[in-house]
């Protein structure tokens, strides 16, 4: 059986950004989160996103990214940052 994979992009309310990968295998059941998971969330806490993993509608594994729109202040600020090194 050959597994597919589906990757959504989607623009949400207020500029922020939704991304789904989503697949029809045995899904991740009941086994910890590994260093790659792990790795991910402290990923998306560092820039404000919510990642959540889970059960899809068919079986198979969600992972889904929501990312929080950049404001104009924070915007400005990295780039401050950024030029001071």
């Amino acid at each position: 059986m050959q597994a597919e994979v589906e990757v959504h992009l989607s623009g949400r309310t207020g500029g922020a950004v939704r991304l789904l990968v989503r697949d029809d295998g045995h899904g991740i059941g009941p086994a910890g989160e590994g260093a790659g998971i792990q790795g991910m969330r402290e990923r998306a806490l560092l820039i404000g996103a919510d990642l959540t993993i889970g059960s899809g509608p068919q079986g198979g594994t969600d992972v889904r990214l929501d990312v929080p729109a950049v404001t104009t202040a924070t915007t400005a600020t990295t780039a401050t940052t950024e030029g001071t090194s």
